[in-house]
């Protein structure tokens, strides 16, 4: 498809009738639907997914910049959000462990006390 199709009205376009711009693409979406033979709607929805995804990951990775300026705000009463890579976890061993570090070295790096995080966090039973 020529640049006449990515221009005109049509399935390359959002609802509002502006163009949909993918930056790391350099076909239309209407082009890669019908070179793998799928809906050319499916394809939209699921790059704007793509997109709203992207936009989460910038907004999580921004937070957790927030969280390591201030380490003490990822303990909370009954969660802990990991330091390293954003989730929340009751059970701060066995996360850490997935990082390959002790909980020591974890504590230590993020400038944590043991006496700061609650003991629900280190341990579920206890």
């Amino acid at each position: 498809m020529g640049t006449a199709a990515r221009q005109g009205k049509g399935s390359g376009e959002s609802p509002s009738g502006s163009p949909l711009h993918y930056s790391w693409w350099s076909v239309t979406p209407e082009e890669i639907a019908t070179k793998h033979g799928i809906a050319p709607d499916w394809v939209i929805r699921r790059l704007n997914t793509i997109m709203r995804r992207e936009r989460l990951r910038e907004f999580d990775s921004a937070r957790l910049r927030r969280l390591r300026r201030n380490p003490r705000r990822s303990v909370h009463r009954d969660h802990i959000e990991c330091l390293v890579c954003g989730s929340r976890t009751r059970n701060l061993v066995d996360h850490v462990r997935g990082h390959r570090l002790t909980l020591r070295g974890y504590l230590r790096r993020y400038r944590l006390k043991r006496a700061e995080v609650p003991v629900l966090v280190f341990n579920q039973l206890g």
